[in-house]
């Protein structure tokens, strides 16, 4: 269950390993420091969320976010770039599928229409190529006087 902006991480992490991906979490600084073959590919990356609180009837916490699944490709392979495009679009509709699924079961509330998803070429000096997908996830908060 999602409570807090570690349980969202972890809930990211969990997905990254299912997924057979190493998993990072935080701003490009902190993942630009760690490039030039410091990263294990695939990639899940989960930026940073942004968190407010809304009514939905009840209270609820907001997150929103992005989150990159990358693989390094030689720059002059053409071919790897494209295949390596293809497999992470095919990872990231798996995680859409899987909030998707996670959502029905009662985990948080997602729209999967409110999802957008870009392409990222050539991204840092690593050359990883992947995309991006931003989602937005709605979840209950507990408490004693919420009204």
């Amino acid at each position: 269950m999602i409570t807090t902006p570690a349980s969202f991480r972890d809930y990211f992490q969990k997905m990254a390993a299912d997924f057979t991906c190493s998993f990072s979490y935080g701003s490009e600084i902190r993942i630009l420091n760690r490039q030039l073959s410091q990263i294990q590919y695939p990639l899940f990356w989960l930026e940073q969320p942004t968190v407010r609180h809304v009514r939905e009837g009840v209270l609820m916490r907001e997150y929103r976010t992005g989150f990159l699944f990358l693989n390094n490709v030689s720059p002059d392979d053409e071919q790897a770039q494209d295949e390596a495009s293809e497999q992470m679009f095919n990872l990231a509709h798996q995680a859409l599928l899987r909030l998707e699924t996670d959502a029905d079961a009662g985990a948080f509330i997602f729209d999967i229409s409110d999802c957008s998803m870009d392409i990222k070429e050539a991204w840092s000096p690593d050359d990883d190529y992947g995309w991006r997908v931003e989602i937005v996830l709605l979840t209950a908060i507990e408490c004693e006087d919420c009204e």
